[in-house]
């Protein structure tokens, strides 16, 4: 019924990482990667880029 719920914002107007992992294409554990600095060895620099 188009509630927060069914499309995954919290309602606080602020991006999750999820909202990041879908419009970058890739998984949320990729953007929580990136996020954290774990990144180096685990995704290309053109995939961290594209999530930044």
């Amino acid at each position: 019924m188009g509630g927060a719920e069914e499309s995954g914002n919290t309602g606080t107007g602020r991006p999750t990482s999820r909202d990041v992992a879908r419009l970058a294409g890739v998984s949320h554990t990729a953007v929580s990667f990136v996020f954290n600095g774990r990144a180096d060895g685990n995704l290309s620099a053109a995939t961290q880029e594209r999530i930044r």
